[in-house]
Order: structure tokens, then sequence, then C-alpha cells
């Protein structure tokens, strides 16, 4: 019981702090657009899903993946 509430204790105040953050940023002035681009390129995230893509190359490469392992 003891050890859960150091836990919860170290989530709760890193979730404040981050919180804190988040704020004064927009308080100062914070430029979203560029946080999000940033992210895109580091983790070559995309929020656009290329549907045609996604039916006629992912899906076949994972159907194919498996069919290999067995």
């Amino acid at each position: 019981r003891k050890g859960w509430e150091i836990v919860l204790s170290i989530v709760s105040i890193a979730i404040g702090i981050a919180l804190l953050a988040i704020i004064v940023g927009f308080i100062t002035g914070a430029e979203t657009e560029r946080i999000y681009s940033v992210f895109e390129r580091l983790f070559e995230v995309s929020y656009n899903i290329n549907l045609d893509e996604l039916i006629h190359s992912w899906i076949p490469d994972v159907v194919n993946t498996i069919k290999e392992a067995f």
C-alpha cells in the first residue's frame, strides 16, 4: 500500500509539472504548429491516413507476413 502511494505521488507531481509547463508555454505565446512539425519530423507521424495506401499496400504486406510465418 505504501509503495502505491509513493508511485501515485510521483505521477501526480509529474502531471502537475507538465500542466504547469504547458500553461506557462501558452501564456508566453506558444507556437503549437512548430511543436507539431518537430514531432512529425522526428517520429514521421502523419495525421492524415491515406486509405488507398492502407488497403493496397499495408494490409497485403501484413497478410503476406502472417502467411510466411505459418
